[in-house]
């Protein structure tokens, strides 16, 4: 308890309040691995209380940090050795911890020395990833629900191989492309799926060998797969097709050599797999996007944190320092409700308590609230055209959701010292809410998905804006939830239009 004393002199109880009062988990241990400071986030994590675990030795509560691994490490802290990011299994970089209500929670970890008069202390800064690392397991599980999926259809497709008459039929009704060629790689037949997927007629794919749908860069890879083929009589594959176009397309291929009229051919089953390659994709720009989203504010934060603790005592520097450690922690907020949302929005959670909403009023009070968010960027928002009176029955909230993502979009892709312009009018039987940015307007190849999950084009003007990709697909969820449609119209010289279109509301009598 004297190490704590001594640790309560030279920190504040503003100090206290303002660890406390942040969305991540915060523990101080003395080199002795005394206990120092445990704040109420990660009271609620792991159920221990403050009051209950200060003043004495960490390990009497999780006992695996008395290995080696841990003190080596620890050891290095003390001594003033540089923040790090644990790698095993209590301070992983992704650790796991039993919550209060006996949940499983896995957290992003840093550790770092804080120098205080009574000697060098660990700092250990914790962030809840639980919704990140469920996205990662979910995607796993279907990654191998799909590969017993097509073991177990391969498996189906030998068993039925036992009339040519049933034989040709699922051959040709079947979704996956089938490929058949003799040992030299002349073409012997091709099912009607695998003629849509490479774009040739059957009667040109048949004067064809199998080395010519695929590009000269993975021919090598080609002979390494047949002669496995020949060897080993079954094997399974990835390698890229060449279309007639010349455009190439990924496929999974699971290729055996069979009987077919009294000789051994190679049969090929081949699936398209370009969609999971996109989801692969933005699985790990999701995954390398929300990392650093994660690890820039955490180390604002605790960089601040440690100012404060070194015992700076000049009060505007100290206010600077804050809040500077309190917009982080909004920034780490917003990430994880940003993942929550797509959660509630996929499992169709999301709760929308409707009511009959002036719009115009709304507009005006959402524009006032952003106005210092653009300023930000040096820019105005500015009302042009009005429609008062007009009610919609919506979810205030989510609405202003909606309108505040919008809003930011258009501030951030703008030129600096310029104005978004917005409008409410009439539209149809609908009532349209557009913001006007005269920014460099989308790309035309990223139009298409740009209200997908996780999509990003970047911004021309400012290389630094970057995000997660997750507001335009909730924004658009959140428009249908309430009967309305969300869009955009790119202009002809420079800028962009958002808009969404709401039902007008009228009382029932």
């Amino acid at each position: 308890m004297q190490e704590k004393d001594k640790h309560d002199q030279n920190f504040s109880s503003k100090n206290y309040e303002v660890l406390d009062s942040i969305p991540i988990g915060i523990f101080i241990l003395s080199e002795d691995y005394t206990v120092l400071f445990w704040n109420k986030c990660i009271e609620g994590w792991t159920n221990i209380s403050s009051d209950g675990i200060v003043g004495q030795a960490i390990t009497e509560f999780f006992p695996d940090l008395k290995s080696m691994e841990y003190t080596e490490r620890l050891r290095d802290i003390f001594k003033g050795g540089p923040s790090t990011i644990f790698s095993s299994p209590f301070h992983n970089s992704i650790i796991s911890a039993a919550s209060s209500n006996d949940q499983i929670r896995f957290h992003h970890t840093i550790v770092s020395p804080m120098r205080t008069e009574t000697g060098i202390h660990a700092l250990f800064a914790l962030q809840d990833v639980t919704e990140l690392k469920l996205l990662t397991n979910e995607y796993e599980i279907m990654r191998d629900k799909a590969a017993q999926e097509s073991k177990a259809r391969q498996q189906k497709e030998v068993e039925l191989r036992w009339s040519d008459e049933k034989y040709h039929k699922l051959y040709q009704q079947s979704a996956d492309g089938i490929l058949i060629h003799d040992p030299s790689g002349k073409i012997l037949n091709v099912n009607n799926a695998f003629l849509n997927l490479i774009g040739y007629t059957e009667s040109e794919i048949l004067s064809m060998n199998l080395r010519e749908l695929f590009h000269q860069d993975v021919k090598e890879t080609l002979e390494q797969v047949l002669m496995a083929i020949i060897r080993t009589e079954h094997t399974r594959f990835e390698i890229s097709f060449l279309k007639k176009n010349e455009t190439l397309f990924p496929a999974e291929i699971s290729a055996a050599i069979i009987e077919l009229k009294g000789r051994k051919v190679i049969q090929y089953i081949i699936r398209d797999i370009s969609e999971r390659k996109h989801i692969e994709l933005m699985k790990n720009e999701f995954i390398s996007i929300v990392s650093h989203e994660l690890r820039t504010p955490l180390t604002s934060i605790l960089g601040s944190l440690k100012l404060i603790m070194s015992g700076m005592d000049e009060p505007t520097t100290k206010s600077n320092l804050l809040d500077i450690a309190y917009r982080n922690s909004e920034r780490l907020v917003k990430l994880v409700n940003d993942i929550l949302d797509i959660e509630k929005i996929e499992s169709n959670n999301m709760e929308f308590i409707n009511k009959p909403i002036e719009i115009m009023h709304f507009v005006e009070k959402t524009i006032e609230a952003n106005q210092a968010y653009g300023k930000q960027f040096g820019i105005k928002f500015v009302l042009q055209k009005q429609l008062p009176g007009v009610l919609v029955n919506a979810d205030s909230d989510k609405l202003t959701q909606v309108l505040t993502n919008l809003l930011s979009n258009a501030a951030k892709f703008s030129p600096h010292n310029d104005v978004v312009e917005i409008s409410v009018f009439s539209h149809n039987e609908s009532v349209r809410v557009a913001i006007k940015d005269n920014g460099p307007g989308i790309p035309e190849e990223f139009q298409s998905r740009i209200f997908d999950k996780f999509a990003q084009a970047g911004s021309p003007i400012n290389q630094e804006i970057k995000g997660t990709g997750l507001g335009l697909s909730i924004c658009k969820a959140i428009i249908e939830k309430l009967n309305g449609r969300i869009g955009f119209e790119v202009m002809k010289t420079k800028g962009t239009v958002f808009f969404f279109d709401l039902p007008v509301w009228c009382e029932k009598k």
